[in-house]
């Protein structure tokens, strides 16, 4: 699978409602397919109310197919997976709305060339919970599919994705950590791993692309991260 990726990555302080955006994402050609993981860490009103590709004939939603989360210390901990298939053809930014407030917030979209038809939730694998280790999340799959996925951890020590995957990002703010990964399936399911070693809360979500027969996937994958408390 040919691969093809970009980083782009913004720090925001104290963010209260607003919006986070991720520039560049290129869109080659019909039936291409936007995935965007939302990694949060909020107060218990916080969320994500939505994620838009903003096209120039005006802003394409896109649809929540999964989350999970974990509650600690009065902040909850999101991974949220939503996608939007054939978008315009064209370079736009893709932008997340959020109300409340936010701790941290990573905003990881892939740029999917081509995929074989348009994910739905019932492609898709979540867990949430407390560990001291790190989560393996098991994934449905068909050889020579690729499962993509996103973790958040309410700390920072050891954090990596698990053998046998391309780690697309692994970022470190305000004491939490976010990540995002894929790996290819060989079989009807797929182990998708973040690891750590000091106890606390994560979510982890995953979805399973399936590409064109005969095609690769390219995906280039945009980052934008912001976190609070004066870290600069």
């Amino acid at each position: 699978m040919a691969l093809t990726k970009t980083v782009n990555t913004n720090v925001i302080d104290n963010q209260t409602d607003g919006t986070v955006v991720v520039s560049s994402n290129v869109v080659n050609g019909s039936n291409d397919l936007l995935i965007a993981f939302v990694l949060m860490d909020s107060n218990s009103g916080g969320d994500c109310t939505g994620v838009v590709f903003n096209a120039s004939g005006g802003d394409e939603s896109f649809t929540e197919l999964i989350e999970a989360y974990g509650s600690g210390s009065g902040f909850v901990q999101r991974s949220q997976c939503h996608e939007l298939y054939n978008p315009s053809v064209e370079t736009q930014s893709v932008t997340a709305t959020l109300t409340g407030y936010t701790a941290t917030f990573h905003l990881v979209v892939h740029v999917i060339d081509n995929p074989a038809d348009e994910p739905v939730s019932g492609d898709c694998s979540s867990q949430h919970g407390t560990s001291s280790t790190g989560s393996d999340l098991t994934a449905t799959s068909v050889s020579g599919d690729t499962v993509i996925d996103g973790c958040y951890y309410d700390k920072t020590a050891g954090f990596a994705a698990g053998a046998g995957q391309t780690e697309d990002y692994a970022g470190v703010s305000n004491g939490d950590a976010g990540g995002s990964s894929y790996e290819d399936a060989t079989g009807s399911t797929t182990s998708m791993a973040w690891m750590w070693n000091s106890n606390d809360q994560y979510g982890h979500v995953s979805v399973t692309i399936t590409p064109e027969a005969g095609a690769g996937i390219s995906i280039p994958v945009v980052i934008n991260h912001l976190r609070q408390q004066g870290i600069s």
